[in-house]
């Protein structure tokens, strides 16, 4: 090889070592800066999650009792006496249940609740219930699911419509139903994939239940972790440049990057679902339209 065929290639390999380091520079610089914006408030390691658990660690399994859940549903739609309902049992584990104007379903695989009422909510009256009222309503149908009151969060919600007047005009916004939406926690900690929706007209007669809410053996799962705060947080930094976010959508230079510990439902064998702690990570990025934010998950 000729003197200058070499020293041509000597400069080009320096040329592109040279670019993969700047490059590496510039990602280590940039997972360093996010150090400065995370946003660690809902985040628990080894220590927070046994000060969160400490007196209020749950035992044993909660289990979905169809039968129950059928008669809380009686209870909830305000009927008088029980329902004629016609059963079966698929060969895929799915619980189904019919009753007049009412279709119900509960599938053990995925744990997903379902009960529709073709009624609607038109022939609701305009006695409102309060939100206590319909918090004691959904206790039965949230109890026959597995649902303790210690590991539920209650939001309600109204459903809104706006009728056209003769003329075009918009009527006045009246409620037509009302939700409470129930999300899942341990001691404060969110189970991720859990909760249900109850739909009711704005009297307080059940319409609608959907959702999930997985029949936890607690005894078997995994309610803790080895890793401290800091080793959360740096996996949770790891786990953003392991995904190689900034060559795809970029990192944006505004917001904070929140991290969050939650439980989430695996399946633990011997056709038991246990819990097992995780990581999440929310990244502000920007993409071709507007910002956005990016969720990622990491072991714990």
């Amino acid at each position: 090889m000729k003197a200058s065929n070499r020293i041509g290639s000597w400069l080009t390999t320096a040329v592109v070592l040279g670019l993969v380091t700047s490059i590496v520079h510039a990602e280590d610089a940039e997972i360093t800066a996010l150090r400065g914006r995370l946003d660690t408030a809902q985040m628990l390691g080894k220590s927070g999650i046994a000060a969160a658990l400490k007196g209020r660690k749950p035992t044993g399994t909660r289990s979905v009792n169809v039968d129950a859940l059928l008669r809380a549903v009686e209870q909830g739609s305000g009927e008088a006496r029980s329902l004629a309902w016609a059963r079966s049992t698929t060969v895929d584990g799915e619980d189904t249940a019919q009753a007049t104007d009412r279709t119900f379903s509960f599938d053990r695989r995925s744990s997903r609740v379902m009960l529709r009422d073709a009624r609607g909510y038109a022939a609701a009256s305009k006695n409102r219930a309060s939100d206590t009222a319909l918090i004691a309503k959904s206790r039965p149908v949230l109890e026959a699911l597995g649902a303790t009151s210690d590991e539920t969060k209650i939001v309600i919600r109204s459903l809104m419509a706006q009728d056209k007047e003769g003329n075009g005009a918009r009527a006045q916004a009246r409620e037509i139903a009302r939700k409470v939406m129930v999300t899942r926690e341990i001691a404060g900690i969110p189970v991720e994939g859990d909760g249900v929706v109850l739909t009711y007209t704005a009297d307080g007669s059940l319409r609608k239940v959907s959702g999930v809410w997985h029949p936890i053996d607690f005894d078997k799962s995994r309610l803790s972790t080895e890793s401290t705060d800091t080793q959360v947080s740096e996996g949770a930094l790891k786990r953003i440049e392991d995904e190689s976010l900034k060559s795809r959508l970029g990192i944006s230079a505004a917001g904070k990057v929140k991290i969050r510990t939650v439980f989430v439902p695996v399946d633990g064998g011997d056709g038991r679902t246990v819990l097992v702690p995780e990581g999440r990570v929310e990244v502000p990025v920007t993409g071709r339209q507007a910002p956005m934010t990016m969720v990622l998950d990491f072991a714990l």
